[in-house]
């Protein structure tokens, strides 16, 4: 985790992390995009962008 002078707060993630998080709140992960991106010292940093999908709620029994 790292904060620039202007206030912005980032975190990096591995990804196996970032998939769990997002099954645990029911979403399913449709496609991935891994990328290479300029940072802000002017390094390079790899992105992730995952698209998902929130799968639905699996119904209970029905009160009786």
């Amino acid at each position: 985790m790292f904060q620039t002078l202007d206030g912005g707060v980032f975190r990096h993630h591995p990804p196996p992390w970032l998939r769990g998080l997002l099954r645990a709140a029911g979403f399913a992960v449709l496609r991935e995009c891994r990328t290479v991106v300029p940072t802000l010292d002017g390094r390079t940093a790899e992105r992730l962008q995952l698209m998902t999908r929130r799968e639905p709620a699996v119904a209970g029994p029905a009160p009786g």
